[in-house]
């Protein structure tokens, strides 16, 4: 009887097998595993260590690191930046929104959100066609302040809506279409709007105003701050005012200079249509100016609250009829 030269693969792998059953039966197995582990294991992860010993050898040829990350690591912690930067920005917007809705609590309205898709990135580079003449006093290097914005609605919002940034008015809409409008500043030359200017006092101090008695007559009186707290009281009634853009600022004419108007003052809205809400804030006086031609007349000059060279994501007012 003749033995075959080489067992056949069938005998070696039933071989084996018999061989890591009796390791894990027979008394002292353990005790082998361990001896034999230095030998296998090296074998078993040949596989791997050729490739990385020699992608090591090149970077160390060429100069590079050789601490390489993992992508699908350096992906997983792409994705999660992303998903946290969602997160985070509709968590601002919630608190946007809910907070407009407690200054709007009693208007009857839905807050439609929209997103700034298109702003002037450098003045001196960016250059826009406007179909507007001398009429309307535009002039080589007057500013552009319109935006254009883009929305959910499928139909065109109607013209002359207000719009508000995080915290403040910041415009109103124009040239609507569907999903998108025109967002015309506050200190666009073509903004006009009625508001209200406030004459506020701060803590420990008090300021003269005059007012109309039931006579008619002019009446001199002074108010103090209780200092209470550290915001700011308002003195006397407001003053119902024409607010206009000029390009860079809210400007109001023909103030009559009896009112006393002086830096710090607040404009807000004056709520006298229907569409436009009381109170919302839009800019504080920055100086006055007396008019040459009516000396008891100024020129009022508001800068605004927001940031209007930064709007991503604001809010346009539709009002709700009964």
């Amino acid at each position: 009887m003749r033995l075959r030269a080489k067992p056949s693969k069938g005998w070696v792998l039933g071989g084996l097998c018999l061989l890591s059953a009796a390791l894990m039966v027979l008394p002292g197995s353990r005790w082998l595993a361990r001896a034999a582990r230095p030998v296998l294991v090296p074998l078993s992860a040949l596989g791997m260590n050729v490739p990385v010993s020699v992608w090591t050898r090149m970077d160390e040829i060429a100069g590079r690191d050789r601490a390489r990350p993992d992508r699908r690591v350096a992906e997983l912690r792409r994705l999660l930046l992303a998903q946290q930067e969602v997160i985070d920005r509709q968590r601002r917007r919630m608190e946007v929104l809910s907070g407009w809705r407690s200054k709007l609590k009693g208007f009857k309205c839905r807050l439609i959100e929209a997103s700034v898709i298109g702003a002037e990135a450098v003045p001196l580079q960016d250059r826009r066609l406007l179909d507007a003449g001398s009429s309307r006093k535009v002039a080589p290097g007057d500013l552009v302040t319109t935006r254009r914005l883009v929305h959910e609605r499928d139909i065109a919002l109607p013209e002359g809506l207000l719009v508000l940034g995080r915290n403040y008015l910041v415009g109103r809409v124009v040239d609507c279409a569907a999903f998108s409008a025109t967002l015309q500043l506050v200190t666009d030359r073509s903004f006009e709007m009625p508001a209200l200017l406030w004459r506020l006092v701060g803590p420990g101090q008090q300021r003269t105003i005059y007012t109309q008695g039931p006579n008619g007559a002019r009446r001199k009186v002074v108010v103090r701050h209780d200092g209470r707290g550290p915001a700011m009281h308002a003195v006397g009634e407001p003053i119902l005012v024409k607010a206009q853009g000029n390009g860079r600022w809210v400007v109001l004419r023909d103030v009559p200079a009896e009112y006393g108007v002086r830096r710090g003052d607040l404009l807000t809205s004056a709520g006298s249509l229907q569409f436009i809400p009381f109170g919302l804030r839009i800019g504080q006086v920055v100086r006055t100016e007396r008019s040459k031609r009516e000396p008891h007349f100024v020129t009022v000059y508001v800068e605004p609250f927001a940031d209007l060279g930064r709007l991503s994501d604001v809010y346009i007012i539709q009002p709700v009829s009964p």
